[in-house]
């Protein structure tokens, strides 16, 4: 019958993506059972006055689930014999969760002990707890594609790669067991009514395990490196798997790096299966939830988050950007994934009108839930949420209970996993068979062709590319190097926001006639609320992204603005290292790529011909 009103409404979205709705979105009436869900940043549970208007606000406005971060940073916001205590906590005695329960009981709120799981770390200055994971382990962090340790990383390192802070090496065991107690001490410690997964992913980007346990350069005949796999591949367009429309040379880079991002997922699989069956043997009521990318298909392909196979009680995908209907395609793709969903809804970025619309199209897709990510404490927010209860939220509703169905894949034949990955890369099973129809293929087809790329792939690994060898020794030609320096400048959404980012950029622009361009980067680098001195350093030029094209048309001491998803960035090219011949070992890590890529060019297109 579930199922059955989920078809039933999947006309409001077609209709309503097709013009032929009226701007106010009609949707079905407030249901018994519902997920109203608030995120609550941990900060704002330091004090027990908080606590208070927290629960009572959600109350007032008929939520009934508060998901609490009591776990960011690497720090506690709870008692813990694992990480340090929150240095936000003053009061020895105040124990944030415990309190928050106790209030969020007495008023008829769940509590979902909100745990950040990979990300351990994410502002300029270090922790100062010496027991911090970062001093403790800092082996357990990854590596980026220079061989740097997120364990060594700056705030510039973080701003300039894109990512929120230090990750752990989800594939360690040791890190595995170490998050596995965190969530159990909560479970076993506290009377939560759920634990809930963030952050439970790989950074977006070009990141790896640490050396140790992967072959390195000089050991390729036993696997391929992850490290060698072309940048391209990083970022590939499912499509082009189905069309098979890419050199020979970076279909062999795509399978492998797809093949270890299995893997890795697999990882971060493997720990959310140890915490739902350790958590369901000693408290079985206890509910398990996870914030995911929106995406199914971006969300596996840029941090191996296969979201869609994990035994959760409740996955939450965060789509909060977007119009209407972006919003309402990603919920609508959630139809076919047999679980109970709850959105994650952007209301720090929405008027109350605009999550009203989004909530009232969700209940016509028979989403399960909605959970709110404020920005604010929600007490600061009590218009905006007043509105939303007077149009959608006016009856209370209870918390929805619907039993897990874990989906395990049988992964035993090759050419079968390689096809289920290519189906995951998109957003749906409805966009891979479109992608299919739309290039006149039959699935059958499709089978076929992937057994016949699986058979080359495997050739090349036995034939070419263990035979693609370089030795230390070797004099080999180098690819070219540009130093750079960067300053980056955040523009936010808001537009309060967009002008005092613009300021700032007359302010940078007005500098750097005076002063040197380092000095400058140096001078707007002290938090992360102004323009950042972004990367200082060299770059081989091969990623396929808008800033490495601009490097590579510059000239030494040019100095070029340009526009990207990130803000303002203003590079400044120090100097240009043109190609020159030199011992392998004495290259890079990026350099070492590039020069083993071109010689397995080489040998593929021999072998090609032969």
């Amino acid at each position: 019958m579930r199922w059955v009103c989920k078809k039933g409404y999947f006309v409001i979205i077609v209709l309503m993506i097709s013009g032929c709705l009226p701007k106010r979105v009609v949707g079905p009436t407030p249901k018994p059972t519902e997920g109203r869900g608030i995120w609550v940043i941990a900060y704002q549970i330091a004090s027990p006055d908080n606590i208070r208007k927290i629960v009572e606000t959600a109350k007032e406005n008929n939520f009934n689930t508060l998901f609490v971060q009591i776990v960011v940073g690497g720090y506690a916001y709870y008692n813990s014999d694992i990480l340090p205590r929150s240095e936000n906590l003053t009061d020895s005695l105040f124990d944030p969760l415990k309190d928050i329960i106790e209030e969020a009981h007495k008023k008829g709120l769940e509590v979902h002990a909100w745990i950040n799981t990979y990300i351990v770390w994410s502002r300029e200055a270090l922790p100062k707890a010496s027991n911090h994971i970062l001093y403790q382990h800092p082996d357990w962090f990854l590596i980026d594609d220079n061989g740097k340790s997120m364990s060594e990383y700056t705030k510039d390192d973080m701003i300039w790669h894109n990512v929120e802070g230090m990750y752990l090496d989800a594939g360690k065991k040791e890190v595995k067991d170490w998050m596995y107690n965190i969530f159990m001490e909560v479970t076993r410690n506290y009377d939560v009514d759920g634990v809930h997964f963030d952050f439970v992913r790989y950074p977006v980007g070009l990141f790896f395990p640490q050396k140790s346990g992967y072959p390195v350069f000089g050991e390729l005949r036993r696997a391929v490196d992850p490290l060698i796999i072309s940048r391209k591949a990083h970022y590939y367009d499912p499509s082009s798997l189905v069309k098979r429309d890419i050199s020979i040379l970076d279909r062999w880079n795509t399978y492998h790096f797809i093949m270890w991002n299995e893997k890795r997922s697999e990882s971060i699989k493997e720990l959310v299966e140890m915490v739902v069956e350790g958590i369901k043997k000693e408290k079985p009521e206890v509910i398990v939830s996870a914030a995911v990318f929106p995406n199914p298909g971006t969300a596996y392909k840029w941090c191996a988050q296969r979201w869609k196979e994990w035994p959760l009680d409740i996955t939450i995908p965060m789509a909060y950007g977007g119009n209407l209907e972006y919003v309402g395609k990603l919920m609508a793709s959630y139809l076919t994934t047999n679980k109970c969903v709850y959105t994650g809804l952007g209301a720090y970025l929405k008027t109350s009108g605009e999550m009203i619309k989004e909530i009232k199209l969700g209940r016509g897709l028979d989403i399960d839930g909605f959970v709110l990510f404020m920005g604010k404490p929600c007490f600061e927010e009590k218009k905006y949420l007043s509105k939303i209860k007077a149009k959608i939220f006016s009856i209370p509703a209870l918390v929805p209970k619907f039993p897990r169905a874990p989906k395990r894949i049988d992964k035993n034949r090759q050419e079968d996993r390689w096809i289920k990955n290519i189906e995951d890369s998109f957003t749906s099973t409805s966009e891979f068979f479109k992608c299919l129809r739309d290039n006149g293929k039959t699935y059958n087809d499709f089978i076929k062709e992937q057994a016949d790329e699986v058979n080359l792939i495997e050739k090349i690994d036995n034939e070419v590319y263990k035979e693609t060898q370089i030795e230390d020794s070797e004099v080999v030609l180098s690819p070219k190097l540009v130093r750079y320096s960067s300053i980056y400048i955040r523009i936010p959404s808001s537009f309060w926001g967009k002008v005092k980012a613009l300021s700032k950029v007359t302010l940078v622009r007005t500098a750097l006639k005076i002063h040197s361009f380092p000095t400058v980067a140096r001078r707007y680098s002290e938090n992360s609320k102004k323009p950042l001195g972004g990367d200082c350093g060299f770059t081989t030029l091969d990623k396929d992204d808008q800033i490495t094209k601009t490097l590579d048309e510059m000239d030494e001491n040019e100095i070029r603005e340009m526009r990207t998803s990130r803000g303002l960035v203003i590079l400044k090219v120090d100097k240009i290292i043109p190609p020159h011949l030199v011992e392998y070992s004495k290259l890079d890590l990026n350099s070492k790529r590039i020069v083993f890529q071109r010689k397995l060019e080489r040998r593929i297109e021999e072998w090609s011909h032969q």
